[in-house]
């Protein structure tokens, strides 16, 4: 899950560095996608970046433990999150 979020966050830093930005706060990321692409990801989509992100947060920071099956209830829609950011990157 963390690698995801990772691949994830620099793919949206790599988009900022488009745009001459730099960022170190993940919220910052969120809201620029929001911003400068906001036909890229859903509404749904951004809620669920943010919903990760405090889960790598707490897990980081907080040593808190991921349900078993996480993953694999949500690995779909991280695919389809990391397949519209490398449209978006290339």
């Amino acid at each position: 899950m963390e690698d995801y979020y990772e691949t994830i966050k620099e793919l949206i830093s790599a988009l900022l560095a488009v745009h001459g930005y730099k960022s170190y706060s993940h919220e910052c990321l969120i809201s620029f996608m929001r911003e400068f692409y906001p036909d890229a990801l859903t509404e749904s989509q951004l809620h669920f970046l943010d919903d990760l992100r405090r889960l790598r947060s707490d897990i980081l920071y907080r040593g808190r433990d991921v349900a078993e099956d996480y993953l694999h209830r949500n690995s779909s829609e991280i695919e389809r999150i990391l397949e519209l950011l490398f449209e978006k990157a290339r």
